[in-house]
């Protein structure tokens, strides 16, 4: 970079002591012409010759400094921070009374830097495309020729010269020039809709678009606006492109410049160079002579004229008739005495000499006969060469019959000289390139009486591809004899090639296609691949981001943010780092997603991926509350059981009690309030389990209505939203868990309340439903209670209702998205079904389905028969001391002998030694959790083992365990929750093995 540095910095320090093109002096005026081309341009060459021509003319004293800019070879976005560098450095000590530009790139540099390089000069312009009064936007001093050409004249030629044309290939390049004269053409297809088909051949390499070219059908035109670079940036001459496009496309190629009137390219309706550059310099003399550029108007139209190839007509056989009256032909034949009035004039000095040429005919004689043997030794010469080449020559006659073929292409196809003379050389070629090659005979026996081509023979391998380079032999009269070709197997070159668009292809299918998004990048920061999971991920559309500055001004809008995020991206750039770097973009829609940025480098190309972490971060933060939740629901479950303990003793001695006063008796009554009081307690326990682990449902046969309104009354409470019940006069029953139907109640009227904070209603109507399938309901047809729970709130978007029910999902800044999915799995464990409904603006309803038994009075039985007595063993398990007490209390009431122990191996011991000593137990009561020791569930499994017959009762205070909810599963006869009263123990106990009634 240093050397390329000096070397601009050198060429700069010369050229600005460089002499212009006029010797200096005190009283010339300095004329500064741009050109956007290099020297030999003729189009633009015509218009320099034509500024000179007048200027020279003129009788006055110009100097006029010349460059060539070469913007048409060159990427103007790399060269024009260069251009500035040597002009700054070459004019910094010559001020210039005038610029001149050529083509659209001059103008655009000159109005870029006229005011910081050519202090202000004035501007006339010559050879701009698709001039637009906004190019001058706010610019003064500056007028000039506009290249106006006629692209729908030579359009209407081509349909007057070949009114059977139906399709046009328009050819223009990656340029500014071409991007520019493109736009113009478009601008004119509408009024040939319904004539022609337009084609455009564009941003494609040259050789791409020859082939596209060899391919077009018979009733096509072509019409080449301009061609200079590649997309790779590889430049060519107007020669070799138009040569190429000439001899690759069987149709005729027509222009509207013309300079491009050559190596083969018909014509049309042309502009000049010529006439562009006299009216730039008439301008430019008034402007010297103080008249102010602003006053010279702007001349927006050329004189145009239709030119054409006379050789390239005939090629195409286009009648001269056709053609308009002030046609004009370049390379028309001239009549016979013209061209041969030089051998008229000298036939008479021939006549006068041929007597001396007969005497010199004596002694060419003997000349002739020693350079016929000299032209025999070198044909053996050339032969031996042919011969034993490695290249293929073949010759054949135009009709395409062989007439030579050498040995090497003998020798490749595996058949004999013989047999090959005199074949079709089309019938060795793959049937799918014969027409190419018919179109080579048809293409090489007109001027310039050459081409190229590359088809597929036969050979003893298979298939080859061969690349041939065919010429014309004419006769001495100038008559088409035979063709002759030499080729060289290029079937690794075509398989390489191959392979590596299969590889380009993969490689683009794997960018586009990743999940991943992938913006690619080159060192001048212009983005060459954004992939569709980009564009979806972040928003922004392949317009929107042309530059990776695009990229850092749209997803970081905070300036401060922006530079720490691209001071990280050019470390990680120069450094070839692979760093992941956190940040926050914003996307199209004003969201802001999470990534995780990484850039690596391959070569000149950098590979950004943009990892969308936003929903990784979201499960991380769900799965801590998720956690909190968790360790909350622990500690809930523990201080529920212990609760519990504590309740079972509080109402085991408070029934007691009870059980030994006259119901007449004040402290009956007393005892009575504080009994209640433990019931609702158990109640609170039971929604502390239900929260702290779910759980199968214990379900108990009941009404709903009095839950409901229960439910509705409290958590209303001191809201301004007005309520209403609709229930029928005699609802069905359901068997439910009173805790966790009180939860999904809970869930749902506190939603509700979310939802009307600044006031509404809710209505809860409840009906007897029978199902039979009338409705798409996921339900058995049966029974069911349908409970609506009906909110005014604003209502849920379609897009979150269908995603309510789902598992940590939520729109409230604080929720964790587990009530609604709660509801929907308890629910489910009842066998029942929720739906939602709401329409925007006119609130919300959920619709409950729960399965529901006939109606029947459900009393407790020792209601109606009171204590129930027995008599026999019992073995109590229970690690609480104090419920151990009051449980045996209990029992002894009851009539029971009681053997009370701690652990559960304790009570295997015990029970097999009663049963040893025939004192066995009737029934054993086991508590499901001992902390420290064998459990209720680990203990019957033993004692079953020894006694079948064994006769067990489970007790806990976990309420929802699985245990407890399908007691009969795990083998135990009956199940009891604490806390619990003698009636319910004594109850228990007369299902279980039978007493008498007190």
């Amino acid at each position: 970079m240093k050397t390329f540095l000096a070397a601009v910095a050198f060429a700069a320090l010369y050229f600005a002591h460089s002499a212009p093109l006029y010797s200096q002096g005190q009283t010339y005026k300095n004329i500064l012409i741009l050109n956007s081309y290099h020297e030999g341009k003729v189009f633009s060459d015509n218009i320099l010759d034509e500024v000179k021509k007048i200027f020279g003319a003129s009788g006055q004293k110009y100097e006029l400094y010349i460059d060539y800019m070469d913007t048409k070879r060159t990427d103007p976005k790399i060269l024009f921070p260069y251009l500035k560098t040597i002009y700054r450095l070459k004019y910094s000590k010559t001020k210039f009374n005038l610029i001149l530009t050529s083509d659209n790139n001059a103008l655009d540099f000159a109005l870029m830097y006229r005011d910081e390089i050519f202090q202000g000069a004035p501007v006339v312009f010559s050879g701009v495309n698709n001039f637009h009064d906004s190019m001058l936007k706010g610019q003064k001093n500056v007028t000039g020729v506009v290249e106006a050409g006629d692209i729908p004249g030579t359009l209407n030629l081509i349909l007057r010269l070949q009114p059977h044309v139906e399709n046009v290939y328009v050819i223009a390049d990656i340029t500014e020039t071409g991007q520019l004269l493109l736009e113009e053409a478009r601008q004119f297809y509408s009024p040939f809709e319904g004539k022609v088909k337009f084609h455009e051949l564009s941003g494609m390499p040259l050789f791409e678009m020859a082939g596209e070219l060899s391919n077009i059908p018979p009733k096509s035109a072509v019409l080449h606006l301009v061609y200079y670079r590649e997309p790779s940036g590889k430049a060519y001459t107007q020669e070799e492109v138009l040569k190429l496009v000439s001899e690759t496309s069987p149709c005729a190629v027509y222009t509207c410049w013309d300079d491009q009137v050559m190596f083969g390219v018909m014509g049309g309706m042309v502009t000049s160079g010529k006439a562009q550059g006299k009216a730039m310099a008439d301008m430019a003399l008034k402007i010297l002579a103080g008249e102010s550029p602003d006053s010279i108007p702007i001349l927006r139209t050329s004189p145009n004229v239709p030119l054409f190839d006379y050789p390239a007509v005939m090629r195409h056989q286009i009648p001269l008739v056709l053609f308009p009256e002030n046609s004009v032909f370049l390379n028309e034949p001239q009549s016979f005495f013209y061209q041969n009035r030089d051998i008229l004039i000298l036939g008479g000095i021939f006549l006068f000499l041929q007597s001396l040429a007969i005497f010199m005919l004596v002694v060419n004689i003997g000349r002739r006969k020693r350079a016929e043997t000299f032209a025999l030794e070198n044909k053996e010469k050339y032969r031996f060469l042919i011969e034993n080449s490695s290249d293929l020559i073949v010759r054949f006659h135009p009709d395409g019959y062989l007439k030579f073929v050498s040995r090497s292409f003998c020798e490749l196809l595996g058949r004999r000289e013989s047999e090959l003379l005199k074949s079709d050389f089309v019938s060795l070629v793959h049937p799918d390139d014969q027409t190419i090659t018919r179109l080579m005979i048809d293409t090489v026996i007109r001027p310039p009486y050459s081409s190229y081509i590359e088809h597929r023979i036969l050979t003893t391998a298979g298939w080859k591809w061969i690349a041939w380079s065919n010429k014309a032999v004419q006769d001495q009269y100038g008559t088409i004899i035979g063709i002759v070709s030499a080729g060289r197997d290029i079937s690794e070159r075509i398989a390489a090639e191959q392979k590596l668009k299969e590889n380009e292809e993969r490689f683009r299918l794997l960018i586009e296609e990743s999940p991943i998004p992938i913006a690619i990048t080159n060192s001048l920061h212009e983005i060459l691949i954004l992939n569709n999971s980009f564009i979806e991920t972040f928003g922004y559309s392949r317009g929107e981001l042309k530059s990776f500055d695009d990229w850092w001004n749209l997803a970081y809008p905070d300036e401060e943010y922006r530079n720490d995020m691209i001071s990280i991206w050019n470390d990680q750039s120069a450094h070839s780092q692979t760093h992941v770097q956190d940040s926050r973009v914003v996307c199209k829609d004003g969201s802001v997603r999470e990534v995780e940025y990484l850039t690596t480098s391959i070569g000149d190309w950098y590979l950004n991926y943009l990892y969308d972490i936003t929903e990784k971060r979201k499960m991380e933060s769900e799965l801590s509350k998720i956690q909190r939740i968790e360790s909350l629901g622990f500690l809930a479950g523990g201080i529920a059981h212990d609760f519990n303990n504590l309740l079972t003793a509080i109402l085991g001695n408070i029934s007691i009690c009870r059980s030994t006063i006259r119901g007449d008796d004040e402290i009956y009554e007393y005892l009575g309030e504080a009994e209640a009081a433990c019931i609702r307690a158990r109640e609170l326990t039971r929604q502390l389990l239900t929260f702290s682990r779910g759980g199968d449902p214990i379900k108990k046969t009941g009404s709903l209505t009095q839950l409901i309104k229960e439910s509705v009354a409290f958590l209303l409470r001191g809201s301004r939203i007005v309520y209403e019940f609709d229930f029928p006069e005699k609802p069905w029953l359901a068997n439910f868990d009173q805790g966790q139907m009180s939860q999904v109640f809970n869930n749902l009227i506190i939603n509700a309340r979310e939802a009307m904070q600044e006031g509404g209603s809710l209505k809860v109507k409840m009906e007897n439903y029978n199902y039979n399938g009338s409705e798409p309901l996921p339900l058995k047809h049966g029974m069911y209670l349908r409970i609506t729970f009906s909110d005014s709130g604003a209502g849920i978007p379609g897009t979150d209702l269908k995603k309510v029910f789902d598992p940590y999902y939520t729109t409230k800044p604080l929720g964790h998205g587990l009530g609604l999915a709660s509801v929907f799995s308890i629910l489910n464990r009842h066998d029942g079904y929720i739906a939602a409904e709401s329409d925007l603006g006119n609130g919300t309803r959920f619709i409950l389905y729960l399965p529901a038994v006939d109606r029947e009075e459900v009393v407790d039985v020792f209601k109606k028969t009171g204590l129930i007595l027995g008599k026999g063993r019992v073995l109590l398990l229970d690690d609480d001391i104090q419920v151990q007490k009051t449980a045996e209390n209990m029992l002894t009431i009851l009539g029971y002998d009681v053997d009370c122990v701690t652990d559960g191996t304790f009570a295997v011991d015990i029970y097999k030694k009663a049963k040893s000593e025939s004192k066995p137990f009737k029934v054993v009561l086991l508590d499901l959790t001992i902390r420290g020791g064998m459990g209720g569930l680990a203990t019957l499994k033993e004692l079953r083992e020894f006694d079948p017959e064994v006769k067990a009762i489970v007790i806990s205070g976990y309420s929802n365990d699985p245990v407890m909810a399908n007691y009969q599963k795990y083998g135990f006869d009956g199940m009891m929750e604490k806390p619990y009263k003698i009636e319910a123990i004594s109850e228990m106990l007369y299902h279980v093995i039978g007493s008498k009634k007190n």
